[in-house]
């Protein structure tokens, strides 16, 4: 469902797939006068491909929406805060991008490349209020991170207590178009090597929760 893909002034809420939308789509359902000014959009897996389809779904709208609205899962590292943990809900505040290799200091990110952002303040601070979710930086690897060297590494390199595939090129293809960019994600599972596992098993109940915190943030239009 892309409801209202092009009508002036509404909300676009994407995902990185289309089965993590399915609940917030069937919430909109039973409220049409949310569902008049809200899109959603699946926009593909990964670092590169949720790059592609965010600047093509916007791109290909008669009107630019008002924001752009991230749903999605997320693995926790290590020593994070405690509050952060499986089953619960953050929103992203710091985004950076993160190679495996630059944290070994085998490679270098060029001098003038965007590698780190932060979430729009005012959109962040409206989704924090809404959900009553904590802010959190998160980290966007080009794979998952599936040994727990690795994980404390990425941790302490990025600085970062989230990792998620999709949010660093969505958030730059925001950038792109002057559009406020925001997130919601469902922590699924510890970084390591059980984390798909894990995911598995919560990731349908961490993205129920996101998508109910989605919809009251949009029941609410204070945005």
């Amino acid at each position: 469902m892309a409801t209202s893909r092009s009508a002036a002034n509404s909300l676009l809420i994407v995902s990185a797939w289309d089965p993590e939308l399915e609940h917030l789509r069937t919430l909109l359902k039973a409220a049409p006068a949310v569902a008049r000014r809200t899109s959603l959009q699946a926009v593909g897996i990964g670092l590169v491909q949720a790059g592609i389809g965010a600047a093509s779904v916007l791109a290909e709208r008669t009107n630019p929406p008002r924001a752009l609205v991230f749903l999605g899962t997320a693995g926790v590292y290590p020593g994070a805060d405690k509050r952060l943990v499986p089953g619960t809900l953050a929103v992203a505040r710091a985004v950076s991008l993160l190679s495996s290799a630059v944290a070994r200091k085998k490679a270098y990110f060029p001098g003038p490349m965007a590698t780190t952002f932060a979430t729009t303040p005012t959109l962040r601070g409206s989704l924090e209020r809404s959900s009553g979710a904590h802010a959190a930086d998160v980290a966007c690897p080009l794979a998952i991170t599936s040994s727990m060297a690795a994980a404390r590494q990425a941790a302490r390199r990025s600085g970062c207590v989230l990792e998620n595939l999709e949010l660093f090129s969505v958030g730059r293809a925001c950038a792109g178009a002057c559009i406020p960019f925001g997130a919601i994600v469902g922590i699924a599972n510890k970084v390591g090597p059980h984390a798909h596992k894990q995911w598995k098993a919560t990731a349908d109940q961490v993205m129920a929760r996101a998508a109910d915190a989605a919809f009251a943030w949009l029941a609410r239009g204070r945005f």
